[in-house]
């Protein structure tokens, strides 16, 4: 931008209410900034805005004088953007124009097509719709039915009874800003209490095996399906995943680990933890009805493939599904576990590494052999 467009205190200088410059531009090497056209009348924008499009319809001509005179589009665009980029409006000192490089770009090549300030003026328009009293009546009683859970919900199905009603229907914000604060409030913590309410239902049936838990299998085949859900067998899977596979609950997981139905089962609770973490080999569930099982180390294997001494966190949390903070506090040696810290090869800090040995181990005092 050319010195013209700057007052003797370094400010930018807007420009009178006509959008003339300042003053002629001077110094050696400075491009002389043409006269700016006569505004149209900016009396109903509100001040703010009609300052920035004088400034902007002023910064503008600028970038086409540097253009006219060789300098690349971009590169003008490109300073003038770092220049005036968050410098405040004089009528309204709490507000800043928001200047990027893009933006300026995309605002120079609309201005092209009309080199007038009109060009940027804001779109945005504020809402002051006011909405039918009757609608507002009908989104608090909609608000309150049985099993609502939010304001949008609650909207949604008044918007699909007034499918048929004439003129522009109002959107929730518009309907909402009708209410008292009060009554909002008093709304949506109705609405919080009947979520924590279902969550708390949901809970209990899960905790019971009712209808929150898996279908039993003769629910699934009574219906004409049987649910099926594949599972990894080089990972060990948990009880949730397992009863889906099997089409029972996580209890009855449980009990099946507990008769020896479903072999390769371990306990990977945290040290001190009384909450049990069951992981189960899905590959032991293929050879319910062969003659021999494979041992613990054939199962290590396929666990864990590979000829390396170690192995890092990362293949520990991956094969037994769980997360490294849960896999970190089994190494953390209470467990039995035990692991060294060794030196990345990439970054900085160290990564637990476990011998194969002592994993296997510890992976065999883990494992779950009740009989009946």
């Amino acid at each position: 931008m050319s010195k013209a467009m700057k007052t003797a205190k370094g400010k930018p200088d807007f420009g009178n209410a006509a959008g003339q410059p300042a003053g002629p531009a001077t110094g050696a090497g400075v491009i002389p900034l043409s006269p700016a056209p006569a505004l149209p009348s900016l009396a109903a924008w509100p001040p703010w805005q009609s300052e920035r499009a004088r400034f902007l319809h002023r910064l503008c001509t600028d970038i086409e004088a540097r253009v006219q005179a060789g300098e690349p589009v971009r590169r003008a665009v490109r300073r003038c953007a770092r220049r005036w980029h968050g410098r405040p409006f004089r009528c309204a000192p709490e507000r800043f124009l928001r200047l990027s490089k893009q933006r300026l770009a995309n605002l120079f090549y609309e201005w092209r097509k009309n080199p007038a300030p009109e060009v940027f003026r804001l779109r945005y328009q504020a809402d002051t719709t006011k909405a039918d009293a009757a609608l507002v009546a009908a989104l608090v009683s909609a608000s309150l039915a049985p099993g609502v859970t939010s304001f949008l919900a609650a909207y949604r199905t008044l918007q699909g009874q007034a499918a048929g009603r004439a003129g522009a229907f109002p959107g929730c914000s518009t309907l909402l800003r009708q209410l008292p604060r009060t009554q909002r409030r008093s709304i949506r913590e109705l609405h919080r209490q009947r979520l924590a309410a279902r969550r708390a239902l949901l809970k209990l049936e899960r905790e019971l095996g009712g209808p929150a838990s898996a279908p039993s299998r003769a629910a699934v085949e009574a219906q004409g399906g049987r649910r099926r859900v594949k599972l990894p067998r080089n990972i060990l899977v948990g009880r949730a995943a397992l009863g889906a596979r099997l089409n029972c609950t996580e209890d009855e997981v449980l009990r099946r680990v507990k008769l020896g139905k479903i072999p390769f089962a371990f306990d990977l609770r945290r040290p001190g933890r009384r909450q049990l973490i069951l992981r189960v080999w899905p590959g032991g569930l293929s050879h319910r009805s062969a003659p021999a099982l494979p041992d613990m180390a054939g199962v290590f294997r396929e666990l864990f493939p590979g000829k390396g001494k170690t192995l890092t966190l990362r293949q520990i949390t991956r094969a037994f599904s769980i997360s490294p903070w849960h896999a970190r506090h089994l190494a953390s040696g209470a467990n039995g576990l035990r692991a060294e810290p060794r030196p990345r090869r990439q970054g900085r800090g160290s990564d637990l590494h476990f011998s194969r040995a002592a994993l296997l181990r510890w992976l065999t005092r883990r494992a779950l052999r009740i009989q009946a």
